[in-house]
């Protein structure tokens, strides 16, 4: 049996003394910072460059550790190349696995291979179902206060890995020939199924989702409204921008005030928008569990119907379909505020609040397709 060699513990004095320097690299979506403004590519890049600056850049800080991200590798070389080594070599890994990136998931798959020491940090209700049972520092990234928590609790994990009290996960555990069934060392008088007390089962995920559900429609019902609203405005306004003869300043004028009309619209739409897709997360985890527990009933016990899975799959069809119809909708607004930004930067910020609720609602809408592709699975 290969054995290992316990890390080095180090007392509190000794972390904040110390002289060596520990290489860290953070697993994160990047995103696009040269994307158009409100498009994912640059929400993605703002936002895990938000949860950078505000939780993982001061929470390093504390203990003299120099976070990178793959954006900030300075040498030159093959990018996918320097990612993997660092993945790999570096001492320690602080991977943002909110949302599910692909990229993180590949990259978290290959460090958590290495046996060393890796920090799970996520936005809440945003964890991928697949590594839910791994314990994950949660964070709301829509409040001041959240952040801080999030630092907070991202410091006692740094504390903790720096002593050395890290034990590597499962995947690590089997390539080393470590035990990993109920005999091993670290589980012993554990059941081997035993589950995470806090963790919620399936009943407690769709009386989560009930709860959910009657807000989600409402912030459908107000995404409409919004949307109502800068229509009549558009229909107020903007038919006497071309009139013959009209000057600039005229139309100018007029713009400005179809401006001044929308601003507010705009920016509940983006709320209504942001709420909506706050739930999706918790609800992606339901209705994952919902479609598992389904299988296994079919696989154990054919003979015995599951009609909650079903019935949940069903009302959800006619919420994605609003989802779809607003974001049809939402992208014919987006392109008219494209156009008129040329001509008015009164239009820029409320066409910024537009662009950035049609890519929380096309966030929202993928969802959705990602659900009705797992249920034909399953059928199938």
């Amino acid at each position: 049996m290969t054995t290992v060699t316990p890390p080095t513990v180090c007392t509190t004095e000794e972390l904040a003394d110390s002289s060596r320097t520990w290489s860290c690299f953070v697993i994160t979506p990047i995103g696009n910072e040269h994307a158009e403004q409100g498009s994912p590519e640059r929400d993605a890049y703002e936002h895990s460059l938000r949860i950078f600056e505000e939780v993982v850049l001061p929470a390093c800080s504390r203990y003299g550790v120099t976070p990178v991200r793959s954006d900030g590798i300075a040498e030159a070389g093959e990018i996918t190349d320097q990612i993997c080594r660092h993945v790999l070599q570096d001492d320690l890994v602080i991977a943002d696995v909110g949302g599910g990136n692909p990229n993180v998931m590949y990259e978290l798959g290959l460090r958590h291979a290495t046996g060393k020491p890796v920090i799970h940090i996520g936005e809440h209700g945003r964890l991928p179902f697949d590594i839910s049972p791994i314990r994950t520092i949660q964070f709301q990234a829509t409040t001041r206060g959240g952040l801080v928590d999030a630092r907070k609790k991202l410091e006692a994990a740094l504390e903790t890995v720096l002593r050395g009290a890290f034990e590597p996960l499962t995947p690590a555990r089997i390539l080393r020939g470590l035990h990993t069934g109920p005999f091993s060392p670290s589980r012993v008088g554990e059941d081997e199924d035993e589950e995470d007390e806090d963790s919620p089962g399936l009943v407690e995920r769709m009386a989560v989702v009930e709860e959910q559900m009657e807000a989600m429609t409402e912030d459908l019902d107000g995404a409409t409204v919004a949307l109502q609203r800068i229509t009549a405005a558009a229909e107020k306004f903007l038919p006497t921008l071309w009139q013959p003869d009209a000057p600039s300043s005229t139309q100018q004028a007029i713009l400005h005030r179809f401006a001044q009309a929308i601003e507010e619209p705009a920016a509940d739409l983006k709320s209504c928008a942001q709420r909506f897709e706050d739930k999706m997360g918790s609800l992606d985890a339901a209705v994952r569990a919902a479609l598992a527990f389904q299988r296994s009933m079919s696989l154990q016990a054919p003979d015995i119907s599951s009609e909650g899975p079903a019935d949940l799959l069903e009302q959800l069809t006619g919420m994605s379909a609003s989802v779809r119809e607003g974001v049809d909708a939402i992208t014919l607004f987006q392109a008219m505020f494209k156009a008129f930004s040329s001509l008015s930067r009164s239009l820029r910020a409320p066409g910024r609040e537009i662009g950035a609720a049609l890519s929380l609602f096309r966030r929202s809408a993928s969802y959705f397709a990602q659900w009705e592709h797992l249920a034909r699975t399953e059928e199938g």
